[in-house]
């Protein structure tokens, strides 16, 4: 299963990046930032470390999708990313709170882990996309936090 929700994930992040390098960029970091967020958290080794097709994956499809474009028309291409994002995003989660609950037996930590993969990838590409990157073009200062 993760395979493909890696893919979808990665697909829609690159879908809609602005080149080539930036789509492989964030469809590693929407796909994978996630389990990455929750690893550090948890103390734990970095499970996509040991997963390296997985880094692969998502960096391909990602690329791949970036030079994906549909008719103008196509307003329904949008909502359906929308919905196959949310939904690996869901099922990410799920599986982050059974593994994080299986080695914390806390609800609390198990909350924190899902919402820390379901979306802190999510939250990683944002930040890096819309700030960092922006900021090297941004000499009036109107990017600052």
């Amino acid at each position: 299963m993760d395979p493909l929700l890696i893919i979808i994930l990665a697909f829609t992040a690159g879908y809609w990046a602005h080149s080539r390098w930036w789509g492989s960029v964030a469809a590693v970091l929407v796909s994978l930032g996630g389990g990455v967020l929750r690893d550090v958290w948890l103390g734990l080794p970095l499970w996509v470390l040991g997963q390296p097709q997985y880094l692969i994956l998502a960096a391909l499809t990602g690329f791949l999708a970036s030079g994906v474009r549909f008719p103008a028309d196509t307003r329904w291409v949008g909502m359906l990313l929308l919905v196959l994002d949310f939904g690996a995003s869901v099922a990410f989660g799920v599986s982050a709170g059974e593994r994080t609950f299986a080695l914390t037996r806390n609800p609390d930590a198990t909350a924190l882990g899902s919402v820390l993969t379901a979306s802190g990838g999510g939250f990683l590409a944002a930040l890096i996309g819309r700030y960092l990157l922006s900021r090297a073009n941004d000499r009036g200062g109107a990017n600052e936090l």
